[in-house]
């Protein structure tokens, strides 16, 4: 009996084996089948392409700075952009210094604007990175000579106009039919004439306003009356030139134009045509804007500025550029080619006020229902670009100075006038 219920221990014993290494097999057998299955059916999710970041500085007011924040938070949540791109707006004169310290300790942003006349300058500085190949081989490479060329410097092209402006002549329809002016001036001869009937019909408002600033809004003002006469900075010590400031001076002495526009912004002239405290200004285009919340029911007519022997203007804008600070240039070009294409160009100068530099935008594209901006268009044919020079800054500042002397009376027209051309000499002799 003992030995019956030993022999069937062993037997369940030996059964027990059997099935535990069998059950072992099929677990190991099973094992790379479901490994198998789980890797087809989930695998590893690819990373997130990552954008660069970038930085942007750039000194737009009102309008136009809306529309830039816009258009930079429309690339940015692009799919297809390579950025992402963090606007600083910087006063002007605060912008230049931050620029200028900025190439010695290399703190400057990935993407810089300037004044189209500054460029030149900064690029000599060895600000601006060169983009001459990539922008050759962009498809979207047309562009008006003058705004072009004022990115260019020895040759090579180190910056890209985001917008172009010059400056006309604004007139109030209501003040011009008081005073009894049925023909809007086109000469300076005739500007005299209408300031002296408006002056006549209200003492209260002054015939005209134009800045004068100490600035370079200032010189910007000036090149249409010194253009005009024949002149340009090279030769302001030329009879042609003391006329140009001869003319301004009067202008003021005749209490034509307030003697406080010598303190004025464009800013302020808009403000003080558009409050009515002026019949006329001197501006441009990137106001319209801004003529239509500071007043909506003004109405005015636009014109070229009067001339003394051809008509002139002063070419306006500012330029993009990717500078030596960045550490993606390919991603900083994207974002240019993307802001600065004709579409987008279009669309940001329409908004603004302004002109595309593009040679392939026309007045069509861009205004074809706005009698106002077709003149802008019209006279930017006749406008003269600032430069390019690498010491513009220099060559203005020697133009301000005069400015403000002649119309304060601190010198005659005359020697301010070749006080200037020997600062500008000097200037030019130091870069041969």
């Amino acid at each position: 009996m003992k030995r019956t219920i030993s022999i069937v221990l062993a037997v369940i014993m030996v059964l027990m084996l059997f099935s535990g290494c069998s059950a072992k097999q099929q677990q190991q057998s099973a094992s790379p089948a479901s490994q198998t299955s789980t890797s087809s059916a989930a695998p590893a999710a690819s990373k997130p392409v990552q954008k660069a970041q970038l930085t942007f500085w750039h000194y737009f007011t009102l309008s136009t700075y809306d529309t830039i924040a816009q258009f930079i938070k429309d690339y940015n949540a692009s799919d297809k952009g390579k950025a992402v791109i963090t606007e600083q707006y910087i006063p002007r004169n605060e912008l230049l210094k931050r620029y200028t310290l900025g190439v010695v300790s290399n703190e400057l942003p990935d993407i810089a604007m300037v004044d189209n006349p500054d460029s030149c300058s900064f690029a000599a500085m060895g600000m601006f990175a060169d983009i001459t190949d990539k922008f050759k081989t962009w498809s979207d490479n047309k562009y008006q000579p003058g705004p072009l060329n004022s990115g260019v410097y020895n040759n090579k092209q180190y910056t890209l106009p985001i917008r172009s402006n010059c400056l006309s002549l604004w007139t109030n329809n209501a003040m011009m039919s008081a005073a009894g002016i049925d023909k809007l001036p086109t000469t300076w001869d005739e500007l005299d004439a209408a300031c002296q009937k408006l002056q006549k019909a209200n003492s209260k408002v002054y015939p005209l306003a134009f800045a004068a600033v100490k600035s370079e809004e200032g010189t910007f003002q000036f090149l249409p009356f010194l253009q005009s006469t024949g002149a340009d900075v090279n030769n302001i010590g030329s009879s042609e030139g003391v006329k140009a400031f001869t003319y301004i001076t009067n202008l003021v002495k005749n209490k034509y134009v307030s003697a406080e526009c010598i303190n004025w912004t464009q800013n302020d002239v808009e403000k003080q045509f558009a409050s009515g405290n002026a019949a006329m200004m001197v501006n441009g285009c990137w106001h319209i804007p801004n003529m239509a919340k500071d007043a909506p029911d003004l109405k005015y007519t636009v014109v070229y500025i009067p001339k003394d022997k051809q008509f002139t203007s002063s070419m306006g804008g500012e330029n993009l550029g990717i500078t030596k600070a960045t550490k993606n240039i390919d991603a900083s070009w994207d974002f240019l080619t993307w802001v600065l294409g004709t579409d987008n160009s279009v669309k940001f100068n329409v908004v603004s006020g302004t002109i595309s530099p593009h040679s392939n935008a026309t007045a069509e594209m861009q205004y074809p229902k706005d009698p106002v901006m077709k003149v802008f268009i019209e006279q930017l044919a006749y406008a003269v670009p600032r430069g390019p020079h690498p010491k513009w800054p220099e060559l203005s500042a020697a133009v301000q100075d005069a400015i403000q002397q002649s119309i304060t009376g601190a010198k005659t027209p005359e020697t301010a006038a070749k006080d200037a051309a020997a600062k500008i000499t000097q200037v030019n002799a130091s870069i041969k």
